[in-house]
Formats: C-alpha cells, sequence, structure tokens
C-alpha cells in the first residue's frame, strides 16, 4: 500500500481527523433559499384554488437559477415524486407544448398536486426553500486553504509559474489549471479541470480534493473523478488524489468508497492534511 495512504487512513481512524477537517472545510449553515414574494404569492393562489396546471408550472419555473424569482440559487420541487422529471425535462425541450403534455397527462398532474395539497401550503414552501446540503457547498474550501499558505508557499497567478523554475503553486480556477497541465504534457482522457497544480524539484504535481461526507450517488463518482488523474503517465508529473471524509472508514462492500481506495491502493491517495509533508518529500529528493 502507497504510505500516504496509509498514513491518511490512520489519520482519519485514530486521531482528531474531523476537527482537524474544519480547517479546511468549515461547517457553514445555509439560510433559505430565497424566493421572489410576487412569486410566492401566485404559487399559494394555484394552490388554495387547486389549479393544478398552473401550480405545476409556476413550481417547476421556478426551480431553474433565476436572478428574478431566486437570485440564482435555484428552488427545490414542492414534493419528491419521480415523475416530476419527464415534465421538468419537456418543459425545457419544448416549452411550446408543455401545455398539451400536462392536458394528455392529467392524471398524473392530479396525483402529483393532490399529494401537495395533502402535504400542505407550508410544508410545500418548505420543501422548496430547503437549504443547499454542505457537501455542494465546499467547492472553493480546499483552495481558500491553500491560498492562506498552509502548504509552506502562497500560490503564485500563472504568468509567475511559467516564468519560473522555482517551487511554486499555481493559483487558478480549474479550468486554466488543466488547460496549462496539457500545455505542459499531461494526458488524461478527460477535460474535467483539476484542483491542484505545483511544481517541486522540477516535477509538476496535479490532482483533484474531495470531501466525501456520505457514500452513494454523486459522492462516489467524486472518488472516480479524482482517480482520473491516473491515466496519466507522463514522466514530468506526479498524479495524486486528495481525499479526506468518510471514504478512509473501512468497509466491506465491493462499491464503497473504501473499496474503490483499496483497489488503487498503490496509487498516491492522500489527506489534504499530508500534502505538505508530501510535497516537502519531493522537494528534499534527489533526481
Amino acid at each position: 500500500m502507497n504510505k500516504w495512504l496509509l498514513k491518511s487512513i490512520e489519520l482519519a481512524n485514530n486521531q482528531s481527523y474531523y476537527d482537524f477537517l474544519e480547517d479546511i472545510y468549515p461547517f457553514k449553515p445555509f439560510d433559505k433559499r430565497w424566493i421572489n414574494p410576487k412569486y410566492k404569492d401566485q404559487l399559494e393562489k394555484h394552490f388554495r384554488n387547486k389549479n393544478n396546471n398552473e401550480l405545476l408550472k409556476l413550481m417547476l419555473k421556478c426551480m431553474p437559477p433565476s436572478t428574478e424569482i431566486n437570485k440564482k440559487e435555484g428552488l427545490r420541487a414542492g414534493i419528491k415524486d419521480a415523475r416530476l422529471g419527464f415534465f421538468k425535462l419537456y418543459k425545457k425541450k419544448d416549452p411550446q407544448n408543455f401545455d398539451k403534455i400536462l392536458d394528455l397527462n392529467s392524471k398524473t398532474v392530479n396525483e402529483i398536486c393532490s399529494r401537495m395539497y395533502d402535504k400542505g401550503l407550508e410544508k410545500m414552501f418548505e420543501s422548496m426553500t430547503k437549504p443547499k446540503e454542505s457537501s455542494r457547498t465546499i467547492g472553493p474550501d480546499f483552495k481558500n486553504w491553500i491560498e492562506r499558505g498552509n502548504l509552506g508557499l502562497k500560490p503564485v497567478n500563472l504568468s509567475s509559474f511559467k516564468n519560473s523554475s522555482e517551487n511554486a503553486i499555481l493559483s487558478a480556477g480549474d479550468e486554466e489549471m488543466i488547460r496549462h497541465a496539457k500545455e505542459l504534457g499531461f494526458d488524461r482522457n478527460s477535460d474535467k479541470g483539476v484542483d491542484f497544480l505545483a511544481r517541486f524539484n522540477g516535477k509538476y504535481i496535479i490532482g483533484e480534493a474531495k470531501y466525501l461526507t456520505t457514500y452513494g450517488g454523486t459522492q462516489d463518482k467524486s472518488v472516480k473523478d479524482a482517480f482520473l488523474t491516473f491515466q496519466n503517465s507522463h514522466p514530468n508529473f506526479i498524479n495524486i488524489a486528495i481525499l479526506d471524509g468518510v471514504c478512509y472508514i473501512p468497509a466491506n462492500g465491493k462499491k464503497s468508497q473504501y473499496q474503490m481506495i483499496m483497489r488503487n491502493k498503490n496509487e498516491n491517495i492522500m489527506s489534504a492534511f499530508l500534502l505538505k509533508d508530501f510535497l516537502h518529500e519531493i522537494e528534499n529528493f534527489i533526481i
């Protein structure tokens, strides 16, 4: 097993790991999503009058990010119902015929709205304005932590990074990082951006950073995305995956994040807390 992975597992299971994580990924309570009072009043009117088609149409209109309706936050559905996905997609793809689709599927529309009526008006609004989950808002936290100099160097912009051969950490957006990495010879079968690009001792260190708060769904996909970096075989690059969270908790299921990591146990997988030590080792390695 790669020693940095082993150290990460030991860190996560034997020390105050989650207390440490607060330094990188601080918990942020979030306010409810905002909805323009004008649209809220219209939703209430359709709800009280049991105007099913208009209620469903307006609810779907409120869901995408909109400056006017929800300050670009996007709203959630008023109720969990898998059938809403069909109407949401059809409204987006063919808005001119959407009224016809609602009429043709009146039984389904009535059932969805009846469930909302049973739930009650306040519960509907509560569902629509539910705050974002913290796991969906932590994207910038890792980079902010690096920008504060926690790896021993203050990151530099792309121009400074290009015009020097000294040890440096690049401060740039995901797409700018991957674009420059490809200019340097990085080869990966994905155009997805990366979170970290640095140069130490003449080698480029590249990878993605993920904070895993639960199992399954998009969180498991995040682990797979982080492992895409290992596709690169260019000799001037050292590929890493910077993972933190529940992924280091031992689990037996074939699809568990821990087992996903174990299938890549010889790769450079590590907690962000070990990244400084990892870079220091590269810095002092005699090439």
